[in-house]
């Protein structure tokens, strides 16, 4: 699973997960591993892009399942293509080619942020008029902490959850527009700090 040296992943353990072999305790440790190894984590990102090009460049159609798109969407495609922020005319990218879902910005907290609980607040770009949007926050373990509907851009965390948040969280939201599409910030990482 990871090399005795350097305790990073193995080359082999990375082609697994991207070519979906790996068993599900092993995909579940995978997870778990670049969720705090930034040099992994990019390996890994680099590898399912390299992938997913070829195949594109083949002309295959691969079909995804809804849940495994999010899975994907929550853990891997955090940061927006190239780390750059969008003009403030493209408010949502779209997809890349075989990727299947749009992609709009979070504002804050942003990636890796540290945030004192009592000014937490949640802010996105909005996507189109009329979208309403379902943010979702999660702790390191993947527990789901709190789930929030809006029509609006921003969100604050109720009382209840703020007592007791705490270390590193998880969040992401998910935008429905107009004729059934959707949209994604795709998952940012903060540390929550007393």
């Amino acid at each position: 699973m990871t090399n005795s040296d350097n305790s990073h992943l193995t080359p082999e353990t990375i082609a697994a997960y991207v070519d979906r072999t790996a068993l599900s305790e092993d995909r579940r440790s995978v997870e778990a591993h670049v969720s705090h190894c930034s040099e992994c984590r990019h390996e890994l990102v680099t590898v399912t892009r390299v992938v997913r090009s070829r195949r594109a460049r083949r002309g295959l159609l691969i079909a995804v399942p809804a849940a495994a798109a999010a899975a994907f969407a929550l853990i891997f495609l955090g940061l927006p293509e190239g780390g750059g922020v969008p003009g403030e005319n493209a408010v949502v990218t779209r997809a890349r080619e075989g990727e299947g879902i749009e992609r709009f910005e979070i504002v804050a907290p942003s990636d890796l942020d540290s945030v004192g609980v009592s000014s937490l607040e949640f802010v996105w770009r909005s996507v189109e008029p009329g979208a309403s949007y379902r943010l979702t926050l999660t702790n390191a373990d993947g527990d789901v902490l709190w789930v929030g509907n809006s029509e609006d851009t921003s969100l604050a965390l109720p009382d209840d959850i703020r007592s007791s948040a705490e270390g590193s969280c998880y969040w992401y939201v998910d935008a429905l527009l107009e004729g059934g599409l959707s949209a994604t910030t795709g998952v940012s990482r903060f540390l929550i700090v007393r």
